[in-house]
């Protein structure tokens, strides 16, 4: 089974569009390994589906 390689642009896009620089913040704070390809950055599939099923749910709007 192959583990796709996401680009730093597709990896924001599925977390919700965010920052470059958020992106790296998240990478640093969590250690979020990536891949460096020469000068690219990218991230294992895996790893990004991983980090988000550990992201807490929302809780807007719950009655508690």
């Amino acid at each position: 089974m192959s583990d796709r390689l996401l680009t730093v642009a597709e990896a924001r896009d599925r977390l919700g569009a965010i920052s470059r620089s958020y992106f790296y913040l998240l990478v640093a704070r969590y250690s979020l390994p990536v891949v460096k390809l020469g000068s690219r950055t990218l991230i294992r599939e895996s790893e990004l589906e991983r980090f988000i099923a550990c992201l807490p749910q929302n809780t807007i709007g719950r009655a508690a």
